[in-house]
């Protein structure tokens, strides 16, 4: 490790205790202390989705929250625990963790479990950039931010225990103090274990640039690139030219970027955002197509570029400089990332114009993007968002809505629509959510899903799911839901019965003409004018003297043709009301 960060001699000194790294830089002030774990939801799978956070809620248990400046966190590729205060309560907290992870209070698991349920509720992990990293990696990998801790309700106590030995392991974590010397009660003993590198799984996108619509007014674009001084430049650049056209030109956003994270050793992501008004919304994404269109053909103006390298330098013009690094150094340690000299500003100034515009053009070859709409973003295709193929099997019609079939097979399940359909199979199956009144749901490794409830399908039951579903997935990936109330399960809508249940038209006597009975009328109609126009006709010779009764017998027809009508129309247009109603 020494040689690794000799970069920063003077700055940061480094030690190990008890077999886990540990980085050392004075302050003034509180003293802050931490702890760092190469291990996030990203390395977990479907089906234990949620296990890395509970190692970290019961290893903090032990810690009292409420009086300390003190947390931790689970994010995509790192775990870690901090605390701000005395260097008695600092290297106190980090005792308890260690503690904790040597020996988990599993008999909290329930509680926690509970606990993390409920921090879900309160909105998804990761917002838009959970929906970046689900249409990149589908249910795999960092695209995992994207979907519920599923194995919340399988994973057990020695699976969690068996997690932390694997994963919170001495060689796999880096401490930092912001002291100048090592603490004699200081204790971070661990069990062993070596460093885990970032293993990130195949995309899901065939081609790219590809963009999807999103639930976000306004626009998010992310790509991984090569770790560069030349795309910390870029991202410095990108977020002045947005700010300036979007925000104080056009007035079209309050806030818009480009952030920089790092990926792994050699990668980082660049993510550009900009918010809109859902009027403005396709403005918006005109305005940065084009800044960024520009920015590939290296329209960039010099003065932006030199405004960012005052504004990196000014940033290492701070007191306590090394302090201020050690919890970023310790992760680019984890990562197994180049430490370099923040003092040292050479390959900065290094950095032209036309370096920018290929980290651009780098960007765009990798770039997803969130947009509003559907109207598509110019050079980059739409990113898949329904399965090529339905399986071969047995059909189920829909009980709710006509033209839906639902297909169970020996390769997979689909759902088919008029014009879509949508493919898990069996093969590519991240997990099975199973609740026991034989609803399942099949999420597969591209995140696409299809939901079977046995109560809206037309000859399906509890039986035929778990032969011909459930016995074609491995136990593993299986995800036990607990039983649903009897009213929570959905039922197909009720047909009404035959007749006329509307009590404003019972209380009339209208009680509405089926096609049979407009027909009937009409017969007995038609026999009733015939067998009358002869009375008819005599009467009226009585009255005007006319024998041939001509008028009267035109006038009558005429009266009967428009009677006539009327009844036909009335008693089919009541008939098709009907079986409007009905839904035949």
């Amino acid at each position: 490790m020494k040689e690794k960060i000799a970069p920063l001699d003077g700055l940061v000194t480094p030690t190990v205790v008890d077999g886990v790294p540990l980085l050392l830089a004075s302050k003034t002030g509180p003293v802050t202390g931490g702890i760092c774990f190469r291990v996030g939801y990203a390395d977990e799978a479907l089906p234990v989705a949620g296990i890395t956070h509970l190692v970290e809620h019961l290893a903090l248990h032990g810690s009292d929250l409420a009086d300390q400046h003190s947390n931790g966190h689970t994010t995509e590729q790192w775990t870690y625990f901090h605390a701000t205060g005395t260097s008695e309560e600092v290297v106190t907290f980090l005792n308890d963790v260690c503690a904790g992870l040597r020996n988990l209070p599993t008999g909290r698991i329930d509680t926690e479990k509970s606990i993390l349920r409920t921090e879900a509720s309160r909105g998804g992990r990761g917002g838009i950039h959970s929906a970046m990293r689900t249409w990149r990696y589908g249910a795999r990998g960092p695209g995992l931010i994207g979907q519920d801790e599923e194995g919340l309700f399988r994973i057990g106590a020695a699976e969690v225990e068996e997690w932390a030995r694997t994963w919170f392991t001495s060689g796999n974590a880096v401490a930092f103090l912001t002291l100048d010397e090592v603490p004699e009660t200081l204790s971070l003993e661990l069990p062993p274990g070596g460093r885990r590198p970032v293993a990130l799984p195949p995309e899901t996108l065939p081609s790219k640039p590809a963009w999807f619509c999103g639930g976000f007014d306004g626009i998010v674009l992310d790509a991984m690139v090569r770790r560069s001084m030349a795309a910390h430049v870029f991202s410095g650049v990108a977020t002045r030219v947005l700010m300036r056209e979007l925000r104080r030109d056009q007035g079209l956003s309050y806030d818009a970027g480009c952030s920089y994270d790092r990926i792994d050793a050699a990668h980082a992501r660049l993510t550009i955002y900009a918010d809109a008004l859902e009027e403005k919304s396709g403005v918006v994404v005109s305005v940065v197509a084009e800044i960024l269109a520009g920015m590939r053909a290296g329209q960039i103006d010099q003065a932006d570029v030199d405004a960012i390298r005052k504004q990196l330098r000014a940033e290492t013009d701070i007191p306590d400089l090394g302090a201020a690094m050690l919890a970023s150094t310790a992760i680019g340690l984890l990562l197994d990332a180049d430490v370099f000299d923040p003092r040292d500003s050479s390959e900065l100034e290094r950095v032209t114009v036309e370096d920018v515009a290929a980290v651009a053009r780098e960007l765009w070859s990798d770039a997803l993007i969130s947009i509003p709409g559907g109207h598509g973003f110019g050079g980059a295709s739409r990113a898949p968002h329904l399965s090529e193929s339905a399986v071969e099997g047995t059909v189920f019609a829909s009980l709710v809505r006509d033209g839906h079939e639902l297909i169970i097979g020996a390769d997979g399940v689909s759902r088919s629509m008029p014009g879509s359909v949508v493919t898990v199979r069996f093969d590519a199956l991240a997990a099975m959510v199973a609740v026991p009144d034989g609803a399942r749901r099949l999420i597969a490794e591209d995140a696409l899903a299809v939901v079977v409830e046995p109560t809206l399908w037309k000859g399906l039951s509890t039986e035929i799911v778990k032969r011909d579903i459930d016995s074609r997935v491995p136990a593993g990936l299986v995800l036990p839901y607990p039983a649903r109330a009897a009213e929570v399960v959905p039922e197909p809508p009720k047909r009404p019965a035959r007749q006329d249940a509307d009590p404003s038209r019972a209380a009339s006597g209208w009680t509405g003409f089926g096609p049979w009975a407009a027909w009937t009328a009409l017969i007995v109609f038609i026999a009733a004018f015939i067998g009358t126009l002869p009375a008819l006709i005599g009467a009226y010779e009585l009255m005007v003297g006319d024998p041939a009764g001509e008028d009267l017998a035109i006038t009558v027809v005429w009266i009967g043709i428009t009677i006539l009508l009327w009844i036909l129309g009335a008693g089919l247009g009541a008939g098709v009301r009907r079986r409007i109603k009905l839904g035949e």
